[in-house]
């Protein structure tokens, strides 16, 4: 089925039985990938966008989306979504959420470059903990359990920057390990980690850039020439 907006985000369920997107036009859906068919719509009130969603890794009836400057919560049901009143107001533009593996702890940010952390509880209620800025819109962040004995965040920014943070303590506190140039100032970049690879040391993440090309870069090597590959020959920018 095809949308007939921009797709403001998706997310694999845990299983990877099921995906759900967040559109331009408001709507929130719930996909079954095996039998390729929608099977839940929910439209904003307002008809706002959108922006960003993902599903609770440790429980997948439950939703993350984000709404212009509010981040709140969905729980479904027998495949009947209902809002659970859990919110939070972060201001300007919330482009992006990474959840660690529990589901207890999740961060957002937005078009003003500030990302805060919250705690998610059980009945879908949350609450805002800690607050880091940085110099640009941040349109991608993405969690990682093992770098370095410490968890990791790592966000792609809108200051021509690759942030990678460690994140300190419980409440989600950052703490930046190193910054990366990227080449990031307008378009909705996106950057992940890599899985281990076990025939060589380190640890790598891949990011795109307005340069159309697609990086390759081991964070714990050297400094002064982090990237390990790039693929080039692309027209347009890798999102």
């Amino acid at each position: 089925m095809l949308c007939a907006c921009d797709i403001g985000g998706c997310d694999w369920s845990a299983s990877n039985e099921l995906l759900v997107t967040c559109g331009a036009d408001g709507a929130l859906c719930l996909w079954e990938v095996g039998g390729r068919r929608r099977l839940r719509l929910v439209r904003d009130q307002l008809a706002a966008p959108l922006l960003c969603c993902c599903f609770q890794p440790a429980n997948n009836n439950m939703v993350i989306v984000s709404h212009h400057f509010l981040i709140f919560m969905f729980r479904i049901i027998l495949i009947i979504i209902v809002h659970l009143g859990g919110s939070s107001i972060l201001g300007g533009r919330v482009l992006s959420i990474a959840c660690e593996s529990s589901g207890r702890m999740f961060w957002a940010a937005n078009d003003k470059g500030v990302i805060v952390s919250y705690r998610m509880e059980g009945a879908g209620c949350v609450s805002k903990l800690r607050r880091l800025c940085v110099g640009g819109a941040v349109t991608c962040l993405s969690w990682s359990p093992w770098l370095a004995r410490h968890p990791a965040l790592l966000a792609s920014a809108a200051d021509n920057s690759l942030y990678l943070f460690r994140i300190s303590d419980r409440e989600g506190s950052l703490v930046l390990k190193k910054r990366f140039a990227t080449q990031h100032s307008e378009h909705s970049v996106k950057s992940t980690f890599c899985p281990i690879m076990s025939f060589r040391r380190g640890v790598c993440v891949v990011t795109g850039g307005e340069d159309a090309c697609v990086y390759f870069l081991d964070i714990e090597g050297h400094k002064g020439q982090p990237v390990l590959n790039k693929l080039q020959g692309n027209s347009l920018t890798k999102r």
